[in-house]
């Protein structure tokens, strides 16, 4: 893709693998963080796409993605969001901040923001790894 203006247009991020570098496995659980401040005008966006097919995580949840205009989502106390893929709901974490894997499928996360700002080019915005728990 093209690098669009500054504030328009959207960029993506992929990952297939966590911070350990082993491939995301739908039997295991995995934490994403998301720093506070993320650089968008519009929103940003996660979604987990099933390896096998190309297609979005077909799950008993019916929820295959979370993006910041959805209410309810669970921040920490720096304004940072922990969402978490695995089978099953870890204890303790918001329904909304939970996005159901199925057990041995694989699986890939695009992390997308729509009207990227400045610090999305210079890097002084940085997404993490996912991180296996």
């Amino acid at each position: 893709m093209t690098q669009a203006p500054k504030g328009a247009g959207s960029q993506y991020i992929t990952a297939t693998k966590d911070s350990e570098g082993q491939w995301l496995n739908g039997s295991n659980t995995y934490m994403m963080e998301i720093p506070p401040n993320v650089p968008e005008t519009n929103f940003w966006s996660v979604i987990l796409y099933d390896a096998k097919y190309h297609s979005m995580v077909l799950n008993e949840q019916y929820k295959w993605g979370v993006n910041s205009n959805i209410e309810g989502i669970q921040q920490e106390k720096d304004g940072s969001i922990k969402l978490y893929f695995s089978p099953e709901k870890p204890n303790g974490v918001a329904d909304k901040n939970w996005i159901q894997t199925n057990h041995k499928q694989a699986y890939f996360v695009w992390f997308r923001v729509y009207g990227p700002k400045e610090s999305w080019y210079d890097n002084s915005w940085v997404l993490p790894n996912i991180e296996k728990k």
